[in-house]
């Protein structure tokens, strides 16, 4: 059973509100503002407005003085400042972007609404899902450029093969193929989070990252420090357990109901998606949100 996440709510208010502050990894705008303008009655919010208002007014006054003189002649001098009375208005109106807080408003409605599974191995397909663990990122476009390095790709398949005795042919034939698989297939950045020994995975946009991959992996290698929560769609169940004949039969079933053109990818989809894409263990997950919490303790 996954750890219930000690996510707090933003709108926590006196010293615990600001005890913290959330460090986003991930955030898929889109999708996050068009839910967002289906639990608002007037859709999403895309930006804030502060006023202040400030009235000055300036006086009017006289002052006058008396001078001795013939009696019942006066005589005086004065001075006069006279100035209607005037309002100034100033008008301040700082707009803020409500990108990141549309991010926390929408766990909290979700959370509010009961729309929420915080153990994901108990949750329905689609179903918005919140789970708390350690992260794995893989770019695996990073990983294409580096394998364009013969001397690189050599070394691989020599490391691969290491130890496999008699088997070394074949373990070497297998990862040649898993090369040259990354080299054409799509090359996502996937987003590998376990908790308590359950596998959740998850493909994730580039332009949702709030840093680089390439950052990522020189400062973390492949883990990334710290425990990491992350809110999205539950869209996938592990695999049941198949032997090797029957994904091929399977595979090949579909490509055929898909068509002709299909067959092929049909085919080679028992070795691509172990290799690439979500394990057969795995749950699959859509990421909305991928962040931390960070503290002063």
């Amino acid at each position: 059973m996954s750890k219930k996440p000690e996510i707090k709510s933003s709108k926590a208010s006196g010293p615990q509100a600001e005890s913290y502050v959330y460090d986003f990894l991930y955030h898929d705008a889109r999708r996050v503002a068009s839910f967002l303008a289906q639990l608002g009655p007037y859709g999403q919010l895309t930006s804030l407005e502060h006023s202040r208002s400030t009235a000055d007014s300036s006086t009017s006054t006289s002052k006058v003085t008396a001078q001795g003189g013939v009696p019942m002649v006066a005589a005086a001098s004065g001075e006069l400042n006279d100035a209607a009375t005037t309002g100034v208005g100033e008008g301040l109106k700082p707009v803020y972007d409500p990108l990141w807080l549309n991010a926390l408003d929408l766990y909290e409605r979700l959370d509010a609404s009961g729309l929420l599974q915080r153990d994901p191995t108990k949750a329905g397909m689609g179903q918005f899902v919140v789970v708390t663990g350690v992260l794995s990122v893989v770019d695996m476009a990073l990983l294409k450029q580096m394998l364009e390095s013969p001397l690189l790709r050599t070394s691989l398949i020599a490391q691969g093969t290491k130890g496999s005795g008699k088997n070394n042919a074949a373990q070497a034939t297998a990862m040649k193929t898993g090369l040259e698989l990354i080299r054409v297939m799509p090359h996502l950045i996937q987003a590998r989070l376990t908790a308590n020994g359950v596998v959740y995975w998850g493909s994730i946009a580039k332009d949702g990252l709030t840093t680089d991959t390439a950052d990522l992996y020189l400062k973390h290698g492949l883990r990334i420090s710290g425990s990491w929560t992350l809110m999205g769609i539950l869209d996938a169940l592990p695999d049941p357990p198949m032997d090797e004949l029957q994904q091929r039969v399977s595979a090949l079933t579909d490509a055929v109901e898909l068509g002709a053109y299909a067959q092929g990818l049909g085919l080679m989809t028992p070795f691509v998606r172990p290799l690439l894409g979500r394990p057969e263990e795995a749950y699959g997950v859509t990421p909305l949100l991928i962040f931390r919490e960070v503290s002063g303790r």
